[in-house]
């Protein structure tokens, strides 16, 4: 596994050889004021996390670039149970793009309000 830009790899199962015909995940993760932006070498695309099967040796490298200082990015988490999604679903977004939050509560929970950048109990958001 190589890097371009700032970011690091993980593969599971981590381990030095593989055998035939098995499968490997590979998770990239940007640091803070990077994006993922793709694969390269014996992968392609930008699907994360990637599945390689291992049929034969392999020299894969994540790239990642640096966001635009015109460009957020938008971390969301939850209290209780629920889950928040988020619409479009980017890793980063434009100054003065519109983005619409919808908090959904699991079994026996109530969507009770936003915090921190955001605030209020209108749902979407």
């Amino acid at each position: 596994i190589n890097t371009i830009g700032d970011g690091t790899v993980a593969k599971t199962p981590s381990q030095e050889t593989y055998d035939a015909g098995s499968a490997v995940s590979l998770t990239a993760t940007p640091a803070t004021g990077y994006r993922f932006a793709g694969w390269g070498g014996d992968a392609s695309g930008t699907a994360n996390p990637l599945t390689v099967t291992m049929d034969g040796d392999k020299a894969v490298t994540a790239t990642f670039e640096a966001i635009p200082a015109s460009e957020y990015s938008l971390a969301v988490s939850t209290t209780g149970g629920g889950a928040v999604s988020k619409s479009p679903d980017r890793a980063t977004y434009t100054a003065g793009s519109a983005v619409s939050l919808t908090a959904t509560p699991a079994a026996g929970y109530r969507f009770a309000g936003w915090g921190g950048d955001a605030s209020g109990a209108a749902n979407p958001l």
